[in-house]
């Protein structure tokens, strides 16, 4: 019973360990196609690496890479796009954000990366402890495989015990469990499944159309 206890125990607190991430931050352009044809820039995000992002220093910021003006010539989908002009700068989340002022409207929007524009790069930023997090989930797991391993062992020797008492044979408890783990990873993946919509974001903006 104690063992199950360590399994379970130990098996919950792994999703509350200190973790280590690495988050990126690269730019991008959201591009939209006109009712001819053209594709124009809609708006650039990009972040200010090590720096707080705000309206003045993503003003600041745009005006060193001179608003943008030859963005299109460095995306990534394509160089037919107009010219980026008269951005309006503000901030988003962890972006600042060049927006073209225009009342066009549009019939498909794309997101592109911007790739080697001169001063923009992609930014990274970590959050906690590479050692922390090796040393800390190596302690848990440790105590996790003593747990587990345990419970199997106290698993089987009952199993031996109640097939004594039953008349039975071990060898038939040990063959359906084999066919239990067999089958039970396909019931698993196809009970669960992702959502075949899938669930918004940068995806769902790529394939938006605006009438």
């Amino acid at each position: 019973m104690c063992a199950i206890l360590v399994v379970g125990i130990t098996s919950t607190s792994f999703a509350f360990l200190p973790q280590y991430r690495q988050v990126s931050y690269p730019p991008s352009a959201t591009v939209g196609r006109l009712d001819d044809g053209t594709q124009v820039v809609i708006d650039v995000r990009w972040s200010l690496c090590n720096s707080t992002e705000t309206v003045d220093a993503c003003k600041a910021s745009a005006a060193l890479l001179e608003d943008f003006q030859d963005i299109s010539h460095f995306l990534d989908c394509g160089s037919d796009v107009e010219p980026f002009s008269l951005p309006n700068i503000y901030v988003e989340a962890d972006y600042c954000v060049a927006e073209q002022c225009t009342d066009e409207r549009y019939t498909s929007v794309r997101e592109c990366r911007v790739v080697d524009y001169p001063g923009l790069s992609t930014c990274l930023e970590t959050e906690g402890s590479q050692v922390v997090t090796i040393w800390t989930y190596f302690a848990v797991r440790t105590v996790f495989q003593w747990g587990i391993g345990s419970a199997f062992t106290l698993l089987d020797s009952t199993a031996l015990k109640m097939a004594e008492r039953h008349d039975s044979d071990y060898s038939y408890i040990y063959l359906y469990g084999m066919i239990a783990h067999s089958i039970a990873p396909f019931i698993a993946g196809y009970l669960i499944r992702d959502d075949e919509e899938g669930s918004g974001g940068a995806c769902a903006l790529s394939s938006r159309s605006w009438p």
